[in-house]
């Protein structure tokens, strides 16, 4: 007796845009409920990433000691048309990188944030021919106006490094006046991702008056009411439930 065939499971467009957030971002049930059922209780999370993983296209990883994430599979990369190295787990660097980022840009605000390469917008940017610093560009509409921003993750560096990161960056931009205009208008944002309030005041004082201090006077140059003070590019934002990644990762690699 022949067997009886049975019925492909379809994707479905929400769960397509979960394995898509997969490819660049990190998912966990905590960022798909606010990104995908904000309305919803998160049990509605929990049952579409329960889905994925029995069709295949999801498997779950560990975040933290408690939590886990889901990355793609090789079925779900070729869903969506990715390379397979989308398929690969994340190295612990990675894991805190990437929930930092997801977590600011699509589950803070759903909606509101994108992630941004300015070397796609040539006529907007003016890059070409040269190597924007490996961070993460975003636009925020989330006050009605277009806002550029570039991100730095805290992996619980001192205030000096991160100064110095934030300085470095900044004054290359500045020496390439590649966002200029964005600066000149006050829609410009160097944004620091953090895991305590403590650290949060920190680099708010710290890393304002470092870029202050060195990159005054270029900064002035483009907001003359600026001569003198601190410019408010500086913005810190606490992530929550990032603390424990950046715990346990000292745990496993203690300093020598």
């Amino acid at each position: 007796m022949p067997k009886k065939k049975t019925k492909k499971k379809a994707i479905r467009p929400r769960e397509r845009q979960v394995l898509h957030l997969a490819k660049n971002g990190i998912v966990t049930v905590d960022i798909v409920h606010r990104c995908f059922f904000p309305q919803g209780n998160i049990e509605a999370a929990r049952s579409a990433l329960r889905r994925m993983v029995e069709l295949g296209y999801l498997k779950s990883e560990p975040l933290d000691a408690q939590r886990v994430y889901y990355r793609l599979t090789p079925r779900g990369a070729r869903l969506i048309a990715a390379s397979r190295k989308y398929a690969q787990p994340l190295k612990r660097q990675g894991k805190i990188e990437r929930y930092a980022v997801t977590w600011f840009v699509h589950a803070d605000q759903p909606g509101q944030r994108v992630l941004l390469n300015p070397t796609d917008y040539p006529d907007r940017f003016p890059v070409a021919g040269h190597r924007l610093p490996r961070r993460p560009f975003f636009l925020d509409r989330s006050d009605g106006r277009s806002r550029l921003g570039v991100l730095f993750v805290d992996h619980n560096a001192h205030y000096r490094r991160m100064s110095h990161k934030t300085v470095a960056v900044l004054g290359r931009f500045l020496r390439h006046g590649w966002f200029d205009t964005f600066i000149r208008q006050d829609v410009f944002a160097v944004v620091i991702l953090t895991f305590s309030p403590h650290r949060k005041q920190t680099f708010e004082k710290h890393v304002s008056r470092a870029i202050a201090d060195q990159l005054g006077y270029p900064l002035s140059l483009l907001r003359p009411e600026l001569a003198g003070a601190v410019p408010p590019l500086v913005q810190v934002h606490v992530i929550p439930e990032l603390e424990s990644m950046i715990t346990q990762s000292q745990k496993e690699n203690p300093k020598r």
